[in-house]
């Protein structure tokens, strides 16, 4: 029988030297910047290290004397595990900051538009998508790259224009949606769960998605991905990505009740100032004019305001105040087909052939109740 072949002993130790350079560089830098992919492979290589050093025999030994390497070992572990605590701690806090970002406008949608690039500038991605759920379907609203004249990201930003997406087709999304929580998709190439012509047209390896949801439900979708880095995406980025969905739909929400609030305070000031105009031209009308009628017509407007429902009576507040369907479903945060439903039915319940003459009804109402 032959006896083992002697093993090179500088084997080991090299390896664990490259190893340990690799890691010490990673914590003098402070900062992955990319995720925590690195330090992910890093501690994998030191612990197949020590596997092999416990595995060992005096015949076949890795090194002399394996305790001090064992220690040394053990203690960059450690440094690592630190190291990896930390970054999560300070990524959660730069998604905080990200978010407390007031936009411009103040409004929901700039906070919206901007999602996309604050989740890439927060979690260390260079690709991202915020999408809207609509009923059964999810419809991609903005998109960020880092690299923006890349071909196939000129390719993508063409394809999800008026992109609608059927849940059906995207089981992934559509599981997503149902249970609330976000997902870590591998190798989307393969997996027949994706949406497979935006997969296709996008060049995607691998992607993190999560819900947005605020109390009306999972508005919207947050995707992210590492198309430009091709660093593999971890468990770290799952749950960052879902730490900034979820704090993207709670400071949405709050912003849709601040905009609606704002927008009924000033339905309030213009109803006030209408009703004023026409007390004062009341006050001097001669009897039989048509001042003197307005006060008729806006009781008889008032019996049918009072038909309504308390949404189509905030529908029709803010079709007062010179919002479109659009908008209306956005401050809202319904979709334009649900706003739409309901100003017919408001119609229907007023009697009226048209949304101008029911909003002219709802103002004589108001005036009539002096609101």
């Amino acid at each position: 029988m032959r006896d083992p072949e002697p093993v090179e002993r500088t084997t080991w130790t090299s390896e664990f030297t490259t190893v340990e350079r690799r890691a010490q560089s990673l914590l003098d830098r402070g900062s992955l910047g990319a995720g925590d992919g690195e330090a992910v492979a890093v501690r994998r290589e030191l612990l197949r290290l020590v596997d092999e050093l416990c595995d060992a025999t005096p015949e076949r030994p890795a090194v002399d004397d394996p305790a001090p390497w064992l220690a040394r070992t053990s203690e960059l572990l450690g440094r690592l595990v630190d190291f990896e605590r930390d970054l999560g701690f300070r990524t959660l806090e730069t998604i905080a900051e990200t978010l407390d970002r007031v936009p411009q406008d103040g409004s929901p949608h700039a906070l919206i538009d901007d999602a996309p690039a604050g989740l890439c500038r927060a979690c260390g991605l260079d690709r991202a998508m915020v999408s809207r759920v609509q009923g059964s379907s999810w419809l991609p609203e903005r998109l960020y790259v880092a690299d923006v004249a890349h071909p196939t990201n000129l390719a993508l930003a063409a394809f999800i224009r008026d992109l609608r997406i059927p849940m059906q087709e995207a089981e992934v999304e559509a599981d997503l949606v149902r249970r609330r929580a976000p997902a870590l998709v591998a190798d989307p190439q393969a997996d027949a769960r994706t949406f497979r012509p935006l997969i296709s047209v996008s060049g995607c390896v691998g992607y993190v998605v999560a819900p947005i949801v605020t109390g009306a439900g999972v508005v919207g979708l947050l995707h992210g991905d590492t198309f430009a880095s091709g660093r593999p995406l971890t468990v770290s980025d799952l749950r960052n990505t879902q730490a900034f969905a979820d704090g993207l739909g709670v400071r949405f929400e709050r912003a849709v009740l601040a905009r609606r609030a704002e927008t009924h305070l000033e339905s309030f000031r213009v109803a006030s100032a209408q009703l004023d105009s026409t007390l004062a031209r009341l006050a001097n009308a001669p009897a039989g004019s048509d001042d003197s009628r307005a006060g008729v017509e806006a009781r008889d407007a008032r019996h049918g305001v009072e038909r309504l429902t308390q949404r189509e009576l905030e529908v029709l507040g803010l079709f007062a105040s010179g919002r479109s369907i659009r908008e209306v479903a956005r401050l809202l945060v319904l979709s334009e087909a649900t706003i739409k439903s309901h100003s017919k039915s408001i119609m229907r319940r007023l009697n009226t052939s048209n949304r101008a003459e029911s909003v002219s009804r709802y103002v004589l109402d108001r005036r009539g109740r002096g609101t």
